[in-house]
């Protein structure tokens, strides 16, 4: 399943850039994100807790930061496991960034994710859905953080 979109923010590239790679920013601008750290050099975990469709899930997941080109790009791998027998997933995600002008950076995401058990049963069109909503939150999350 591949989920794509871009989002523009009001930011210096470079701190948005900078950003994305702190755990504790990240992670409070991801809705449901309950931990991430930082587990090595370019590696991550963390919990978060998701609503898709009539699921409700805890994901435990790790992420490893495979390609990094300051400010303007990111690779990387994941794979996680839907805690109480839900499924698995794994995937890549890239994150290109744009400077627009010097305070503003367009963020372009794709992540191509293969989901199995109970929650791929949801079907496409459910967590595209969700996806979106939570593309929308994230983006008011990193503006508040940005700026204030």
């Amino acid at each position: 399943m591949i989920f794509e979109g871009n989002i523009t923010l009001k930011a210096n590239i470079q701190k948005l850039f900078e950003s994305v790679l702190k755990p504790e920013i990240l992670s409070a601008c991801v809705p449901g994100s309950e931990s991430m750290e930082l587990k090595g050099e370019n590696a991550y975990e963390g919990v978060m807790k998701q609503k898709v469709g009539p699921f409700s899930i805890k994901i435990k997941y790790s992420a490893n930061l495979v390609e990094v080109n300051p400010p303007n790009h990111i690779k990387a791998t994941m794979k996680g496991e839907m805690l109480g027998g839900m499924g698995q997933f794994v995937g890549d995600m890239v994150v290109d960034f744009k400077e627009l002008n010097k305070e503003e950076v367009e963020l372009t995401y794709k992540v191509n994710a293969n989901i199995t058990g109970k929650v791929a049963v949801v079907g496409d069109r459910v967590m595209r859905v969700k996806a979106k909503s939570m593309e929308a939150e994230i983006s008011k999350n990193f503006q508040e953080k940005l700026v204030g």
